[in-house]
């Protein structure tokens, strides 16, 4: 497993959690986490944007909540899915966002992870059925921080040898 920034050994490596996103034919927002993230108590997703004279803008918070936990495996921004329920309805047009910061609420931990939406709604167009992946820089070594890969490309970075792993893998 990769270590973590500033450890000093292989004990306080951390994973590197993987998820993608995509836009659907109706250019709603996709995410999908490459696993079933079972037991999830509440899944948040803020929509932001970056001001350079001062700190983030929150523009629209979206969340839902499952009653003693539930699985997922993808989810579309603003569809509550099954048993779950909406606790904050999505009033903002995600598109205006410059960042959406997914949470996923499980018993033992939180996993979460940042998209650039400008930079996700710009290039979607040129990779249909694919999925934008960021937070790559570790995985590549540097070379890239985001891409895209169908749902075998996606599969095909993770490795549980180094701590690259589905956002919600156990």
């Amino acid at each position: 497993m990769q270590p973590c920034a500033g450890c000093d050994s292989a004990e306080q490596a951390r994973p590197i959690r993987l998820a993608g996103a995509q836009l659907d034919d109706q250019g709603e927002l996709r995410l999908y986490f490459g696993d079933t993230c079972s037991e999830v108590d509440t899944v948040e997703v803020e929509l932001s944007r970056d001001r350079p004279d001062a700190a983030d803008t929150v523009l629209d918070t979206w969340a839902v909540t499952s009653e003693g936990g539930a699985s997922l495996s993808e989810l579309t921004l603003g569809v509550v899915p099954d048993d779950f329920r909406q606790t904050d309805a999505l009033r903002a047009d995600w598109t205006d966002a410059d960042f959406a910061r997914l949470q996923i609420a499980l018993p033992d931990d939180d996993r979460g992870l940042v998209l650039d939406v400008p930079e996700l709604t710009a290039q979607a167009p040129d990779h249909p059925g694919e999925w934008y992946v960021n937070n790559l820089s570790e995985v590549t070594g540097g070379e890239a921080s985001s891409g895209w890969y169908t749902e075998d490309g996606y599969h095909g970075l993770l490795d549980p040898d180094t701590g690259i792993t589905p956002i919600c893998a156990p």
